[in-house]
């Protein structure tokens, strides 16, 4: 089970028993991150009764394009802070090393990961994150958030939102 440390050294065991330290992420590099997705138009159409042109919010495209565009938001966060505010400080000793080459292969085989992308410490530290340390996405992601939110300055209601997000498109 993940846990958060109660001394002040901001450590998270995940529960893979992994131990994460949270580090201050810039308020800049979360919006950036972010911003750069676009949102979805809402799609119009012309209503006889009132003879003018309105928004259709509630159109199955419009809803499966805010659906992907809330997955891509809540991936660029979670991606901005596991590489920016996550520091591996220990693995367990039977547990695979990142800078091992044989937990990504069958990552690769399944097609989650481009085997060149490995070659990148950045893109090597996420995936490895995402698809070997963090094994109970919503208690680990929790205190992830958490742990980067209390360096950060990030409210706690922020912070639930982000879990939120991470929870509805996981």
């Amino acid at each position: 089970m993940a846990e958060k440390t109660k001394d002040n050294q901001n450590l998270v065991t995940l529960s893979t028993g992994v131990v994460v330290k949270g580090e201050p992420v810039s308020a800049f590099a979360l919006l950036h991150a972010t911003q750069k997705i676009k949102k979805p138009k809402v799609p119009r159409y012309y209503n006889s009764d009132t003879g003018r042109e309105e928004d259709n919010p509630h159109h199955p495209d419009y809803i499966d394009a805010m659906n992907e565009y809330n997955a891509e938001i809540a991936s660029a966060y979670i991606d901005c802070i596991l590489t920016l505010g996550i520091k591996i400080v220990s693995v367990p000793d039977k547990f695979p090393k990142i800078d091992s080459d044989d937990w990504y292969s069958p990552l690769v085989a399944i097609g989650l990961i481009n085997p060149d992308d490995m070659n990148n410490p950045t893109l090597r530290k996420i995936a490895y994150l995402k698809y070997i340390c963090i094994r109970s996405e919503s208690s680990d992601m929790e205190l992830i958030m958490e742990a980067v939110g209390q360096k950060t300055g990030v409210l706690e209601k922020e912070v639930d939102q982000a879990s939120d997000l991470f929870r509805s498109d996981s």
